[in-house]
């Protein structure tokens, strides 16, 4: 039977060999010391010759595929570019205490290149479990990445410029996550070549479930930017946004579904994006629950639907663009907080309120599991 080892990483060992050790394929070496003197303590089993480690890259660099490594509680000052599946834990028990295993950038204020995030994800698979990961600078993200199949979860990004960023990359899980004090965006699933060519469909990121996380006090809480097709945005709760809580950019046939977006700017905007589905929310008590318009005033946004929601409290339902001034945004059977007509349709800032369907309309709240 092939075993997958797993490595323990302790900012306490100070004994950190001049000549690592190489681990041999098959081997188990799996680390979760009772306390954090003692690295020969393992769990699940005992094992002779536990070696620790002080820094997270080494520790990577050393394993192989499909291994798993435990950090331990502590402050690890340095970057870390994961090339290669792994599974990566923190938050393990030590002495019978959940501590917090976090990794700092230590660059919040700096512009230096090449842009490089607190934790690249270059290899397929990768797990990341139980962080907090601080301390990327400006056009830095917490975690960036760059490959498909990963999956982050019951982590805190905070003081990052982007919390998580996905580049080029799909079928990722984002889940159960915290993000807060981002300079920009909470989430950002974007294209590879946005910022140089405009975009391409095979450098987009597509097909990421976006779920269960909370996102609080960022300038834009979650972006899909040019070609970013296909994914799942659920379960999400979403306060206090400075911008944007979810901006559907030049994005299309994403779904929004059992999400909570509240006392933010503007709760959901739709430019240049068409097909997406927005059902089974609460929009409340923003300045603004949708904007449509179009994307660089050319691509309006069109076949949207804003349906089986409960948007309540916003100061102004819909505002429309100049370029999206002759197209239809369904925004039927919702709960408006009210049942009078005319108060709906005062809220609804239009250049041409024809297009803006929001009757049927539902006299009273919508009942939500969450």
């Amino acid at each position: 039977m092939i075993k997958v080892k797993t490595i323990l990483l302790s900012t306490l060992a100070l004994f950190l060999m001049s000549v690592a050790p190489t681990f041999a394929r098959g081997s188990f070496v799996t680390v979760n010391p009772a306390t954090l003197e003692n690295c020969s303590m393992v769990y699940p089993t005992a094992a002779p010759n536990v070696t620790c480690f002080n820094k997270i890259q080494t520790t990577v660099n050393m394993m192989g595929i499909g291994d798993t490594l435990w950090v331990a509680p502590g402050t690890y000052n340095e970057k870390v570019v994961i090339n290669k599946k792994i599974i990566m834990k923190g938050g393990i028990k030590m002495a019978q205490k959940l501590g917090t295993s976090t990794i700092d950038g230590q660059d919040t204020n700096n512009f230096n290149f090449p842009l490089k995030s607190v934790v690249t994800v270059t290899g397929a698979g990768t797990v990341i479990d139980g962080f907090t990961i601080q301390g990327a600078g400006f056009g830095k993200a917490g975690i960036t990445l760059t490959s498909a199949y990963n999956t982050i979860k019951r982590s805190t990004l905070t003081n990052n410029f982007y919390g998580i960023e996905l580049r080029d990359s799909d079928y990722n899980v984002i889940d159960s996550n915290i993000i807060t004090n981002s300079g920009w965006y909470g989430i950002l699933i974007q294209n590879n070549e946005y910022f140089t060519t405009g975009g391409t469909k095979d450098q987009a990121s597509t097909n990421n479930t976006i779920k269960n996380n909370t996102i609080t006090n960022v300038s834009d809480a979650v972006g899909a930017i040019e070609n970013c097709d296909n994914n799942q945005f659920t379960g999400n709760t979403i306060i206090s946004t400075k911008g944007m809580a979810l901006n559907l950019f030049g994005s299309d046939n994403n779904t929004v579904s059992g999400n909570t977006i509240k006392n933010s700017k503007k709760a959901i905007t739709f430019y240049g994006s068409f097909n997406n589905n927005v059902t089974n929310n609460k929009i409340l008590n923003n300045a603004q629950a949708f904007q449509v318009d179009a994307m660089w005033m050319a691509t309006p946004s069109e076949n949207n639907t804003v349906n089986w929601n409960n948007i309540v409290g916003n100061a102004d339902i819909v505002k429309q663009g100049f370029g999206n001034s002759n197209t239809t945004f369904n925004i039927m059977n919702n709960w408006w907080g009210t049942a009078v007509r005319s108060e709906i349709l005062s809220k609804i800032v239009v250049s041409n309120p024809a297009t803006i369907v929001f009757d049927p309309f539902l006299a009273q709240e919508i009942p939500m599991m969450f």
